[in-house]
């Protein structure tokens, strides 16, 4: 008879998300921490370097549970993304997860939210 196995057991907050630490100074010298969570700065001009233009294409993605929504064919002819599915996270830190199905095309891809 086989041995039973114990389940892996759940990752800690720091497991699950990276976080920075900076060490600071209160005004009266008093040494501290601050933890950030690791995620990506925005893009910049200046690390832009070999991405393609902006589509210049605006779209309306509506929160939604767990199914996929395809695209209209204009969003889909300029920018490979033929379905999405934007709904609430979990994680703590973000609020919403946008999951998004491209065609053999690739592109570096900037999001923005109107929040």
């Amino acid at each position: 008879m086989a041995e039973p196995t114990q389940a892996p057991s759940a990752p800690t907050s720091e497991e699950a998300v990276k976080i920075n630490w900076e060490e600071a100074s209160s005004k009266d010298g008093t040494k501290y921490e601050v933890g950030r969570p690791d995620v990506p700065k925005p893009p910049t001009d200046e690390n832009l370097v070999g991405s393609k233009a902006d589509f210049q294409i605006s779209v309306k993605w509506t929160v939604g549970g767990d199914s996929w929504i395809d695209t209209p064919l204009e969003v889909r002819n300029t920018t490979a993304i033929w379905r999405y599915k934007l709904h609430l996270s979990s994680h703590p830190f973000h609020k919403y997860v946008l999951e998004i199905s491209i065609t053999d095309d690739h592109y570096d891809y900037y999001f923005g939210d109107e929040e």
